[in-house]
């Protein structure tokens, strides 16, 4: 087993968020956790945690990294130590180290849940644009049809599309409020829905 193994190994079964939030109160924020850093005072929430890529990042004193990099600064090890200490906390012991089929598997499965992860928020990241999209040019529709509403010009069919073109925005906001279509929890449902049928199409 390499060295190289054994740091990814140990990187998989220490999720970043977990360790984080031993020293700080951590809440979700989207696809990434929030909260006080614990590397420094602060009054205001800098502190975020982004669980799919396992990496953190404060906005307030610039300290960034991943599991490793956080706890060779909360605890002032090197990294040797980091990796010894987080070896320690998930059961591997370095010396002679070598995975068993069971420690494997629940790597690879860690690894594969944080590939989803990165696949929702890319999936997030689409519909949100898309949803933003769809009402920015709406609202272009809208304002077209108040300013011609407003310009005395007399013409019934341009009239009629120019309401047409106002009901259409405020129905979609209306919607997009009332489904919580921007919501995560709601497009999560939506992901999961479209992989489900993505996956039966396959067979």
């Amino acid at each position: 087993m390499t060295m190289r193994e054994l740091i990814e190994t140990t990187r998989s079964f220490s999720a970043l968020e977990d360790i984080a939030s031993e020293f700080t109160k951590l809440r979700r924020s989207g696809a990434q956790f929030v909260g006080l850093c614990p590397l420094h005072s602060e009054s205001t929430p800098s502190f975020y945690v982004h669980p799919a890529k396992q990496v953190f990042h404060c906005w307030g004193c610039g300290a960034a990294g991943d599991v490793f990099t956080f706890v060779m600064r909360i605890n002032h090890m090197t990294f040797p130590q980091a990796l010894e200490f987080l070896a320690a906390r998930v059961g591997i012991q370095i010396q002679g180290f070598s995975p068993t089929a069971e420690m494997a598997r629940k790597g690879q499965a860690a690894n594969r849940k944080r590939e989803q992860e990165i696949a929702f928020e890319k999936f997030s990241s689409d519909r949100l644009d898309a949803i933003a999209q769809h009402c920015w040019s709406l609202g272009r529709a809208a304002t077209w049809a108040e300013r011609f509403l407003t310009s005395g010009i007399a013409d019934a069919a341009l009239e009629d599309l120019a309401w047409s073109s106002i009901t259409a925005y405020h129905s979609y906001h209306v919607r997009v409020e009332r489904e919580e279509v921007g919501d995560v929890n709601t497009l999560r449902t939506e992901w999961v829905d479209r992989r489900g049928e993505k996956h039966v199409a396959e067979r």
